[in-house]
């Protein structure tokens, strides 16, 4: 098993025990006077939860095959460095700069150096993930960052339901709306429909065993079987 397997496992297994976890308080909910408020919390709460870990899990992965193959994210990185130093001093001093860094670098070693700020690597769009991959990745490992266009969309709308259900601002609401009705393609379908109250919308069956919440965990792990 590789690295990379070992990390989309570990991945599938906390949305499965959180998936676990949401059926079992379902069930503690159940015919409780206040089920639907309760509900509604249960709900937001959990897709919160599973696009946290969906980001985290994408800034392990692109790490983890950066390891795997170094070169290119080094090679990156010290054109990034270089450029940077010719922005503030100018050529002459970029040309005088040697940046030394480590030939075959631990994963330790590449957090430091590609997620400097420790605050995980993010990207907000889908060609924007791809751009970092291609970017820092060998080619048979970036490629797996070109999304499909089913796959594309439900990244977009993913980063939007996150930041919406972050802070529940106006404007993370407008663009949740806006990606939400840009969902076309037959595997999102599921996630279509009005916003109205965020937590019905959520807790709203799309099938006659999940509701569009745990629609939402298990089209998470689709995608990560691809990555």
């Amino acid at each position: 098993m590789t690295n990379r397997d070992l990390v989309t496992q570990r991945f599938t297994e906390r949305i499965d025990n959180l998936l676990s976890h949401h059926h079992e308080m379902k069930l503690a909910i159940h015919n409780k006077k206040n089920e639907i408020t309760l509900m509604n919390e249960l709900v937001v709460q959990f897709v919160l939860m599973v696009a946290v870990l969906w980001e985290s899990h994408l800034s392990e992965l692109i790490l983890t095959y950066a390891e795997m193959a170094p070169k290119k994210a080094l090679k990156s990185l010290e054109s990034r460095i270089k450029r940077s130093v010719e922005g503030k001093f100018g050529a002459s001093t970029r040309r005088a700069v040697s940046v030394t860094l480590p030939v075959l670098p631990t994963k330790a070693q590449l957090i430091r150096l590609l997620d400097q700020k420790g605050w995980n690597i993010t990207a907000t769009t889908a060609d924007k993930l791809s751009s970092k991959a291609n970017e820092w990745l060998r080619s048979r490992y970036a490629r797996k960052f070109a999304l499909d266009s089913a796959d594309s969309e439900f990244f977009n709308y993913a980063i939007s339901i996150r930041n919406y259900l972050g802070h529940f601002s106006d404007g993370s609401r407008s663009v949740l709306a806006k990606s939400a009705a840009a969902l076309s393609e037959p595997d999102n379908q599921p996630l279509k429909g009005q916003l109205g109250k965020i937590g019905t919308y959520l807790r709203t069956s799309v099938s006659t065993e999940k509701s569009r919440a745990e629609f939402f965990a298990d089209r998470v792990k689709q995608i990560a079987e691809k990555l």
